[in-house]
C-alpha cells in the first residue's frame, strides 16, 4: 500500500515512538537489504520498519495519513512481480514477525493467522491435526501467507485444489485511511477477491482465516511413458475432463 510522499526524516522520531529504536532501521545496508525482491530490480527506501504488533499498523498508517509519505508492506520478500518494492522511497512494512497462528475446532475447522506465518508452517500445522491446507507455492518453505494472500499464489496443487484465494474464509485488513474491514466469505467475496492479488495496494491484512481440507489417505507417485508429446497431451486433458 502507498500512501503519501517521500517520509521526512523529522519524522521519523515518530515513528521510532511507535515501534522502539530497535525496530526502526535507517542504516544503509538495511535500507539496501529490504530493496528488492525476487525480481532483479531494486529501489532504496527511506527507511525499514520491523513490525512486531498488529496495532502499530494502525499507528503508522494514521501518521502517514497527517504527514503524507510511502508505506510498502512487505513479507520474506519473495515475490516475482515488484508489489514489495519501494519505487517511490518511503517505509518498508516487514510483517515476517507477525506469525501467531492457532488451529481452531469449529464445524468448519480452519486456521487463523497474522500475515508473517510462512506458508509451510500453516502446511505443517493443519498437518498435525490430521488437515490439509492445498496451495503450495514454489517458496512455500520461505514465503509468508499474506505475501501468498497479496499475489494471489497458487502452486502444482491449485489444478486439482485451486489457490490461496479459494482458502480465504474472511480477513481482517486496514486500508490506506486507517479504516479497518472485516471481510467475510458469502458477504464479501468480490472485496476478498480484490485483495487477493492486488499487491499490497488496497491495504494492509492483518488476519485471515484459512480454511483446510480432511488430509488425503493416501499418497503415491507415478510414472507414465508416453511414445509421443501428442499422447501424453491427451493423457492430461482426460485426467483434468
Amino acid at each position: 500500500m502507498k500512501r503519501g510522499g517521500v517520509i521526512s526524516k523529522r519524522f521519523l522520531k515518530s515513528i521510532r515512538n511507535i515501534v522502539g529504536k530497535e525496530n526502526l532501521l535507517t542504516n544503509e545496508v538495511s535500507r539496501y537489504s529490504h530493496s528488492y525482491d525476487a525480481t532483479t530490480l531494486s529501489y532504496m527506501p527511506d527507511a525499514v520498519v520491523i513490525i512486531k504488533r498488529l496495532n502499530d499498523i494502525d499507528k503508522i498508517i494514521s501518521l502517514a495519513n497527517e504527514v503524507g509519505f510511502y508505506i510498502i508492506p512487505r513479507g520474506s520478500g519473495t515475490g516475482m512481480t515488484g508489489g514489495a518494492l519501494p519505487t517511490g522511497g518511503g517505509l518498508v512494512l516487514v510483517l515476517d514477525r507477525l506469525n501467531k497462528h492457532r488451529f481452531i475446532f469449529n464445524h468448519l475447522p480452519y486456521i487463523e493467522t497474522e500475515p508473517g506465518t510462512l506458508t509451510s508452517d500453516i502446511q505443517n500445522t493443519a498437518q498435525l491435526y490430521h488437515y490439509f491446507y492445498p496451495p503450495d507455492p514454489a517458496s512455500q518453505e520461505y514465503s509468508t501467507i499474506g505475501g501468498n494472500v497479496a499475489e494471489g499464489a497458487g502452486g502444482p496443487h491449485g489444478l486439482k485444489y485451486g489457490t490461496t484465494r479459494d482458502y480465504i474464509l474472511y480477513m481482517d485488513v486496514v486500508t490506506g485511511n486507517g479504516k479497518n474491514l472485516t471481510l467475510t466469505r458469502g458477504k464479501d467475496d468480490n472485496i476478498i477477491d480484490l485483495f487477493c492479488g492486488s499487491e499490497g495496494t488496497l491495504g494492509i491484512i492483518k488476519t485471515i482465516g484459512l480454511g483446510v481440507l480432511p488430509e488425503p489417505e493416501e499418497h503415491s507417485t507415478v510414472m507414465f511413458v508416453f511414445k509421443s508429446v501428442s499422447d501424453a497431451m491427451r493423457m492430461v486433458s482426460s485426467i483434468i475432463r
